[in-house]
């Protein structure tokens, strides 16, 4: 039996249709694994947005609870700045009876509102005290949670000291607690 030869314009066709329809079907194979995965993401995203239509009320809401409350705090920071010389006079006074509380003696000296943060620009609100005391740690501790518990708002700037049993007798006479406070005031 012969053999039938296929004409080689034959070969060519079903060779070019077999490459074609393996490069369909590879092309195909891709872009269903694409579509799928991009299915999937879709999917995610809708349930996303299904639960972030909730996002916007409750961040409208946060932020007026936030602002209310800042608002809040605002006006009690500004409460606890003496604006006036009364009470100026009643926050010596206040500082003062607190001495007396923990049976301290105090020296209580203003330092002149140019010369008390002189490299502070923004420090015009504030006006500088510098207090003076003998005691032990204790008695420093006692005083600045005292000083602390006051309604002003008050900035401990510096503490400074000096241990009673490092000093000598003439020495113990004196003062060997410094502490520089500043009190912030509302501008007028």
């Amino acid at each position: 039996m012969a053999q039938i030869e296929t004409p080689t314009s034959l070969k060519r066709v079903l060779a070019t249709s077999l490459v074609l329809i393996s490069l369909t079907t590879f092309t195909a194979l891709i872009m269903g694994t694409g579509l799928s995965g991009i299915n999937k993401d879709i999917k995610l995203l809708n349930s996303f947005l299904a639960e972030a239509e909730n996002i916007q009320p409750n961040f409208e809401q946060s932020l007026l609870m936030y602002t209310d409350k800042t608002k809040d705090i605002i006006k009690y920071l500004l409460e606890l700045r003496p604006d006036s010389e009364k009470e100026l006079v009643r926050f010596i006074s206040d500082i003062e009876e607190v001495a007396q509380d923990l049976s301290l003696q105090i020296d209580l000296e203003s330092i002149a509102k140019s010369s008390a943060f002189a490299d502070e620009e923004e420090e015009k609100d504030a006006i500088g005290y510098n207090i003076s005391l003998y005691g032990n740690i204790q008695n420093l501790e006692d005083f600045l949670s005292q000083l602390e518990a006051l309604e002003y708002f008050i900035g401990i700037e510096e503490i400074s000291y000096k241990n009673t049993k490092y000093l000598v007798d003439e020495e113990l006479e004196k003062e060997n607690l410094k502490i520089r406070i500043k009190l912030y005031i509302k501008e007028n």
